[in-house]
C-alpha cells in the first residue's frame, strides 16, 4: 500500500467514525474527549440551486457530500481591533436588507482567527514584531474567542437572533478555530503545562498544538453552545514548508484522536499546496491572490483549474477598497463570474477573504457599494448574475 491510498483509506473510515458520531451523539465519547462530535459530515442542506453551471471535474472536498455546501467567511481578530458583536456577525450569517430585518440564511461557517496578539506577537510567519508565546496563544482564547470580547458568544446571539427572524429555530453555524503556528523561532515558548517548551524541538512544538487543542476542548464543552458547531481547526501558515512535513503528520494524528478535520488555505503557489492531503490536511481550499495582485484574470483560472485538480475548494477575496474604488469592485466581481465560468459557484466548499468589505458594503448608502454585498449573496445562494 503506497502512502497516499494508506492516507485515503484511513480517513474514510474517520469520516464514517464522524457520521456515527453525528448520529448518536457525544454519550459514547471517552473521558477527556470532545463533549460534541463533529456536525461535517452531515449539516443541513445547502440552498436550493437553480439552472447550475457547467462542473464536471470538480472533486467532492473533503467531508462536504455532493448535495452539501460549505460557504465559510474569514472573520479575524487584529490587534486593537474593535470586538466582534453580535450585531456585526448578524449581516455575514443573514443577509439583511437596508431596513435592517434578515430575509435569509448566508454563511453557513465561520472561521475565527487572528495574526497577531495584542502584544503583537505573531500567530503566523510574516505577521508581528517576534514569536508568539503561550500566554499569547492564551490571550486569544481568553480575551477574544471565549472571554473578553467573547467572539463565540456574540456569534452564539447573533444566530439566536437570526433563528427567532427566520423562524428557524433549530439552525446550526458551523465553526472552525484557529491553530497558532508553533514556530520553531520560539525557544523560550512558555510552561504552559508545568515544563518550559522549545519550539525549535519537534516534540515541543506538537506539545503546543496539543495543549492548544486541550484548551479549546474544555472551553468549548463548558460554553454549551445552542446554534453553533464546532467542525474543524484551521492550520494558520499558509505554506509547509519542508520542516514542517513531519510535525504536520502528528497534527493530523492530533485531529483524529478529536474527530475533527484539519482546514488550510495556502496561497498560490505555495509548497506543499498541490500534496496537501498527504500532508496532514482533510480540507484545503484554494487562494488565487488575483484581487491583491498586478497579476491578469487568466490567474483566476488557473486557480480554478488546479482547485478542481486537487480536489480543492477556492477562496474568493476582497478588501474595503471595494467601498471607494470601481477598480477594486471590478476585480472582485471578476471572482464572480469566474465562478460561473469555471464552475467553482457550485463547489462545495467555498471561502471568502473580505476583510470586513461586506460588513460595510451592507451598511452603505451607495447603490454600486451595497451591490457587492447583494452579488455575493446571489453568488452564495446559487444565482447566477444577469448578463
Amino acid at each position: 500500500m503506497n502512502h497516499r491510498a494508506g492516507r485515503s483509506r484511513g480517513r474514510g473510515r474517520a469520516l464514517w467514525v464522524l457520521v456515527l458520531a453525528s448520529l448518536v451523539g457525544p454519550a459514547w465519547l471517552g473521558q477527556g474527549e470532545w463533549a460534541e462530535a463533529s456536525r461535517i459530515v452531515i449539516p443541513a442542506a445547502g440552498p436550493p440551486r437553480g439552472q447550475a453551471p457547467p462542473t464536471a471535474g470538480w472533486r467532492q472536498v473533503g467531508p462536504y457530500g455532493r448535495d452539501t455546501f460549505g460557504r465559510v467567511i474569514l472573520v479575524y481578530d487584529t490587534p486593537g481591533g474593535a470586538p466582534w458583536t453580535a450585531e456585526r456577525l448578524r449581516y455575514y450569517i443573514a443577509h439583511v436588507r437596508p431596513d435592517g430585518t434578515a430575509d435569509g440564511w448566508f454563511f453557513d461557517t465561520v472561521l475565527f482567527l487572528a495574526l497577531a496578539s495584542d502584544s503583537q506577537r505573531s500567530f503566523c510567519p510574516g505577521f508581528g514584531n517576534e514569536q508568539a508565546r503561550a500566554e499569547d496563544w492564551l490571550w486569544y482564547l481568553d480575551q477574544r474567542l471565549f472571554g473578553g470580547n467573547c467572539d463565540l458568544a456574540a456569534l452564539e446571539e447573533a444566530t439566536r437572533q437570526v433563528c427567532a427572524e427566520l423562524r428557524d429555530p433549530r439552525r446550526t453555524v458551523r465553526v472552525i478555530i484557529v491553530i497558532p503556528y508553533p514556530d520553531e523561532k520560539s525557544t523560550d515558548f512558555g510552561s504552559p503545562e508545568g515544563r518550559p517548551l522549545d519550539l525549535s524541538r519537534g516534540e515541543d512544538r506538537v506539545a503546543a498544538v496539543r495543549w492548544y487543542m486541550r484548551e479549546v476542548a474544555q472551553r468549548w464543552s463548558a460554553s454549551n453552545f445552542e446554534h453553533l458547531r464546532l467542525v474543524g481547526f484551521y492550520w494558520v501558515h499558509e505554506a509547509a514548508p519542508e520542516g514542517d512535513r513531519v510535525l504536520l503528520e502528528q497534527v493530523y494524528s492530533l485531529m483524529g484522536k478529536h474527530l475533527l478535520p484539519l482546514y488550510w488555505i495556502p496561497y498560490f503557489g505555495a509548497s506543499g499546496n498541490q500534496d496537501w492531503d498527504d500532508l496532514g490536511f482533510d480540507i484545503a481550499i484554494q487562494q488565487p491572490n488575483y484581487y491583491f495582485y498586478d497579476v491578469p484574470p487568466e490567474r483566476l483560472r488557473e486557480a480554478a483549474a488546479l482547485a478542481r485538480r486537487h480536489g480543492m475548494g477556492v477562496e474568493l477575496e476582497l478588501d474595503r477598497r471595494v467601498l471607494t474604488s470601481p477598480e477594486r469592485r471590478a476585480r472582485y466581481q471578476l471572482y464572480l463570474e469566474a465562478g460561473g465560468e469555471q464552475g467553482y459557484q457550485d463547489a462545495n466548499l467555498l471561502a471568502w477573504y473580505d476583510d470586513m468589505a461586506l460588513l460595510e458594503a451592507a451598511r452603505s448608502a451607495d447603490p454600486e457599494v451595497r451591490r457587492v454585498y447583494e452579488d455575493t449573496y446571489a453568488f452564495v445562494r446559487g444565482a447566477r448574475r444577469p448578463q
